[in-house]
């Protein structure tokens, strides 16, 4: 069997800017700083859920099928 793996995508975010929704149809790898990620279900306000620090993989809500939505924010 013959596996290929995408090329990587590097996206480089200011603090306080959020990751679009269109960015989350994949997972991502924190290279540096700090990632907010927030619980946000429509018609209720946000709530923190957990930081992501280099290292951590976030967008595997979607893999994992839940049907969390989420906000991802640049923190540091």
């Amino acid at each position: 069997m013959n596996h290929s793996t995408p090329p990587a995508s590097r996206r480089t975010l200011s603090t306080r800017e959020d990751l679009a929704a269109t960015d989350m149809v994949q997972m991502w790898r924190v290279a540096t700083g700090a990632v907010r990620i927030d619980s946000a279900h429509s018609g209720e306000p946000s709530r923190f859920m957990r930081l992501a620090l280099p290292g951590d993989v976030i967008g595997v809500e979607k893999w994992a099928g839940t049907d969390d939505t989420v906000n991802v924010r640049h923190w540091s």
